[in-house]
């Protein structure tokens, strides 16, 4: 983000504190050179600050500020971050977009809701590769999530990805323990549950079931028909598959490639947690 916004600073390796606190860890951008406001980590900001000038006056970077260069690169982030947890997905350039709103553009997701982010970010956020956050995100598990926050004007603004979300963001590593033994390999299945999310990129859906959401995609056609099913409970009928990336029947989490979904609008409707337990992939 820096470079896109600087050029000339794409060779400028500049670091930036990390507050690590039990569970999650926070990147913060002082309010003003030297402070970091409603924190105790001054001395850390002030260090950082003059580290980050001392590399950009080497450049002959003078003119640049330092604070409003990060500050924006770290807002394009928690955008970033923000947008794709609405989408579903980190494929911004691939978004339905809304254009009612003069200084804003909005983000259409398969809930048919909108998420409005300023025009003057949407430029950056277009060319953010898919993958940006994909290791960061990869260790966020139940016990430890990821908050981006800055400390601008006296008010700390984040945004946070959870292990509900981590899928979102980074490629799911198996698990050390088979998920749902019981479903083996071929096997045809009835289950139940809530159909979370898709992401019309992969022709997937999450499918929230006992605790955990599987990842399902239709046997034939797209998932844009099911749309309408998204928060329902549901049953869908389908295989199991642990096909793992190199065609062995080895993978350790169940995929479902479903021939039917249906809703069930006589059965009461699952409430899905506000937070995941640790079983949860996102």
């Amino acid at each position: 983000f820096i470079a896109q916004e600087r050029p000339e600073l794409a060779d400028v390796d500049i670091p930036v504190p990390v507050r690590i606190e039990r569970g999650s860890w926070i990147a913060d951008i002082p309010d003003h050179a030297g402070t970091l406001i409603a924190t105790g980590f001054g001395v850390v900001a002030l260090s950082y600050l003059k580290k980050a000038a001392e590399k950009m006056a080497e450049k002959d970077f003078s003119d640049v500020g330092i604070k409003d260069v990060l500050l924006r690169s770290l807002k394009c982030i928690q955008w970033f971050i923000a947008v794709s947890k609405h989408l579903g997905h980190t494929n911004i350039r691939r978004a339905t977009l809304v254009w009612d709103k003069t200084d804003f553009v909005g983000f259409l997701n398969d809930a048919r809701q909108i998420i409005y982010v300023p025009v003057s970010y949407f430029k950056t956020l277009a060319a953010t590769p898919v993958t940006l956050l994909s290791e960061a995100a990869g260790v966020v598990e139940a016990e430890r999530k990821m908050v981006v926050a800055i400390s601008e004007n006296g008010q700390i603004h984040e945004v946070e990805v959870t292990k509900q979300e981590r899928a979102i963001f980074a490629d799911e590593e198996a698990d050390d323990e088979i998920l749902f033994p019981e479903l083996v390999h071929g096997q045809m299945v009835d289950i139940d549950g809530v159909v979370t999310r898709g992401n019309e990129m992969t022709n997937t859906l999450g499918f929230w079931h006992r605790n955990h959401v599987l990842t399902c995609r239709p046997r034939k056609g797209s998932i844009v028909k099911h749309k309408k099913h998204l928060f329902l409970t549901c049953r869908l009928s389908g295989e199991i598959t642990r096909l793992d990336k190199k065609g062995n029947p080895t993978e350790l989490r169940p995929k479902i490639i479903f021939d039917s979904l249906e809703s069930l609008p006589d059965r009461e409707q699952i409430s899905l947690p506000l937070t995941t337990d640790e079983n949860d992939e996102g």
